[in-house]
């Protein structure tokens, strides 16, 4: 492939990927968010010499939850406010202009 005709590839897939990020950006904001806190809970939960099960007894919830918490695909913010607050971690909810 010559260098002009990568060029015009990339730029193209730089357009739609800038066109994409604005299309979605509020989604993007979201699971950022929620990743944000999963890896927060993660963290701490570890500092504190804790398993996932050890949390899963003190919050009365599965492991199965706590595991998909920490991989961020529980996006329950009840259930992420409940297991963030058992370990001594309270959320601030922040609102930015987009």
């Amino acid at each position: 492939m010559s260098k002009t005709k990568k060029k015009v590839k990339e730029n193209k897939a730089k357009i739609w990927f800038d066109s994409y990020v604005q299309d979605n950006k509020i989604e993007i904001l979201i699971h950022k968010a929620i990743f944000d806190i999963a890896c927060q809970i993660k963290v701490k939960r570890e500092e504190s010499g804790l398993s996932q099960r050890d949390i899963a007894k003190i919050t009365g919830l599965t492991q199965t939850t706590i595991v998909r918490l920490e991989k961020g695909k529980n996006n329950n913010l009840e259930t992420m406010v409940r297991v963030a607050t058992s370990l001594g971690l309270y959320p601030k909810i922040q609102f930015e202009h987009v």
